[in-house]
C-alpha cells in the first residue's frame, strides 16, 4: 500500500511532500520524503550531509488516504535523485491510522486490543478444540481477569465469515484476542508494557518468543490532535495500528499446540489455577532479565550457534541462577551453628600440631553471605522432589554444584584456552535449565506435584535428558575432568 501526502513533526509549521509504503511482504513501514530538507527542517546541502536529527518518536501527516501518526521513526537513508532534490527515507515502527497525535506520554487509552500466537490453545486447552462449531457470529468473551485496581485482562472469541473468491460460499474466520481494560486511562507506553508482560508470560510457557499484532485502542478525542469523526463512538475513538516488528509467521495456520509444548497451561491446569498464576505473573518483580535469559537459550537450542554464542548462553543461565536464589533466600546465611561444631570438631583432630591447629582457628571463619557453589547446593536441594521426579534420580545433580562452579568462574573471566569447552559444558547446560525451570515455576506459588506434571512429559525435557545421560555416565568414568 502506497499513500502520497505531506508529513510533518508536531508542533511544526514546515510541511513536507512524500509518501509512505506499507510493505506487508517485507513487514516495513516506510516514509519517504522528496527534497532538500529532513523531517526536522534541517536543509540537506550535499549527499554525506548528516547534521538532521535521527530519530523522532511521532511523524505525522495528511496522505490520499486520510490523517496518520507514526510512531517511532528512524532515519534510514539518503540520496540524490535530481539537481538539489533528495531522496530521504525513514522506518516506523508503528502506524496510527485515522488520527494526529502529537506525544506518547500525553497519549491515555482506555483499553487496547492484541492478538497472540497459540492464545487459544493455550488459555482454553481441551475446550479450544472444535470451538468454532460451537460459536455464533461476533464476539464472545471467555475470560475475565482482574489484576489490579485499574487493570483488566478480557479475552475474546471472534467468529466471522467472508466470502470465498470466485464462490457463492462463505469462509469461517476465527481468533482470540486479548483486551487490557483500564478503569482509569493509561499511558500508551505504559499498556504496551503490560502488553510485552503477557508476552513474557506465554513465551515462557510456550517456550519460545510468539508474535503479537497489534490491532486497536481506544482514546478520548480531547487528547488526539486530530481524528476522523467517524471513529468517534460515546466520547472515545478506536484508532487502528499497524505494526510489523513484533509479528512472525505463528499467526498462520493452525491455533492449537500440543500441551507438551507448553509448561503451563490449561491443557494441564485447572481455569483458577491458570488465573492465579496470570496474576501471580504481574504482581512478580525483579525477575524480567532472568526470563529473557531463559528465553534466549531457547532461540539458541532451535538454531546452530558458534561456541561463544553457547558459552555465553550457559554463563547467563548460571548467573541467572545464581541472581534468582540471591532475590528469593537473600545474601545472609542464617545459621552459622554446623559451621562453628564443624570447626571445632576438626580443631580437636589437630590437637597434636598446635601451629596448624592455630592456622586453621585464625584463617577458617565463617562466611556470612553465600559462596556461588553454595547456592547451587540450596538450589538443587530445594528442588529434590521435582528432580527426582523428573529425571528418576538427583545422582546426576551430586557433581553439579562443583561443575556449575568450574564453568562460572572460568566463561566468566575467559579463563581458558579453546572457547570449545568439551561435552561437560553440555551436560551443565542441561541441568541449569531445568533447575532454572524449576525454580521460576515455583516463583510462580506452584507446588511441586503440578510442576512434575507440567515438566514430565514436556518435549523440551526429553530434548535435555538426551544430553544427560552419556555425558553424565563418561563423567563417571573419569572424575578428575571436574577440577
Amino acid at each position: 500500500m502506497e499513500y502520497v501526502g505531506e508529513f510533518w513533526l508536531p508542533g511544526k509549521d514546515e510541511k513536507f511532500p512524500g509518501k509512505v509504503i506499507i510493505d506487508d511482504n517485507k513487514k516495513i513501514i516506510k516514509i519517504i520524503l522528496y527534497g532538500n530538507h529532513a523531517i526536522d527542517g534541517t536543509k540537506i546541502e550535499k549527499l554525506g550531509f548528516s547534521n538532521y536529527t535521527k530519530y523522532h518518536e511521532i511523524i505525522v501527516g495528511n496522505t490520499s488516504s486520510g490523517y496518520i501518526s507514526l510512531i517511532d521513526c528512524n532515519w534510514r537513508s539518503t540520496s540524490q535523485i535530481g539537481k538539489g532534490i533528495m531522496k530521504i527515507i525513514y522506518y516506523a515502527d508503528i502506524k496510527f491510522s485515522q488520527v494526529h497525535v502529537s506525544s506518547l506520554s500525553d497519549l491515555k487509552v482506555k483499553n487496547l486490543v492484541v492478538k497472540f500466537a497459540w492464545l487459544d490453545s493455550w488459555i482454553d486447552g481441551m475446550n479450544s478444540l472444535s470451538k468454532v462449531e460451537k460459536l455464533n457470529e461476533g464476539n464472545t468473551i471467555t475470560h475475565n481477569i482482574t489484576i489490579n485496581e485499574n487493570l483488566k485482562l478480557i479475552l475474546i472469541d471472534n467468529l466471522w465469515k467472508s466470502p470465498l473468491l470466485l464462490t457463492s460460499s462463505q469462509k469461517t474466520n476465527y481468533c482470540k484476542y486479548l483486551k487490557l481494560s483500564f478503569n482509569e486511562p493509561e499511558e500508551f507506553n505504559k499498556a504496551i508494557d503490560y502488553i510485552f508482560r503477557f508476552k513474557m508470560l506465554l513465551d515462557f510457557c510456550l517456550q519460545r518468543s510468539n508474535g503479537i499484532k497489534l490491532i486497536n485502542f481506544e482514546t478520548e478525542a480531547k487528547l488526539l490532535d486530530k481524528y476522523k469523526q467517524s471513529l468517534e463512538r460515546d466520547k472515545l475513538c478506536k484508532v487502528t495500528i499497524t505494526n510489523y516488528s513484533l509479528e512472525n509467521d505463528d499467526f498462520e495456520g493452525d491455533h492449537f499446540k500440543h500441551q507438551n509444548k507448553m509448561l503451563i497451561s490449561r491443557w494441564k491446569f485447572s481455569e483458577s489455577e491458570l488465573e492465579r498464576i496470570i496474576k501471580s505473573w504481574y504482581n512478580q518483580k525483579g525477575l524480567d532479565h532472568i526470563h529473557d535469559f531463559y528465553l534466549n537459550s531457547f532461540e539458541i537450542s532451535r538454531n546452530k550457534v558458534n561456541n561463544v554464542i553457547y558459552n555465553n548462553a550457559c554463563l547467563n543461565l548460571l548467573q541467572s541462577l545464581e541472581d534468582l536464589h540471591r532475590r528469593k533466600y537473600g545474601d545472609d546465611k542464617l545459621d552459622p551453628t554446623s559451621f562453628n561444631q564443624n570447626k571445632k570438631d576438626a580443631l580437636n583432630l589437630l590437637n597434636s600440631n598446635p601451629k596448624i591447629k592455630k592456622w586453621v582457628n585464625d584463617n577458617l571463619n565463617f562466611t556470612k553471605v553465600f559462596t556461588f557453589k553454595e547456592r547451587m547446593v540450596s538450589l538443587v536441594k530445594k528442588a529434590e522432589h521435582c528432580i527426582k521426579t523428573i529425571l528418576g534420580s538427583t545422582e546426576f545433580y551430586d557433581l553439579y554444584p562443583q561443575l556449575a562452579k568450574k564453568f562460572r568462574n572460568s566463561l566468566s573471566h575467559a579463563n581458558f584456552e579453546s572457547t570449545y569447552q568439551g561435552e561437560n559444558l553440555h551436560l551443565v547446560y542441561a541441568l541449569t535449565k531445568i533447575l532454572l525451570t524449576i525454580h521460576l515455576l515455583k516463583t510462580l506459588d506452584i507446588d511441586d506435584n503440578k510442576i512434575n506434571q507440567s515438566l514430565e512429559n514436556s518435549n523440551f525435557i526429553g530434548d535435555l535428558t538426551r544430553d544427560i545421560y552419556p555425558v553424565y555416565n563418561s563423567l563417571q568414568k573419569d572424575p578428575d575432568s571436574i577440577e
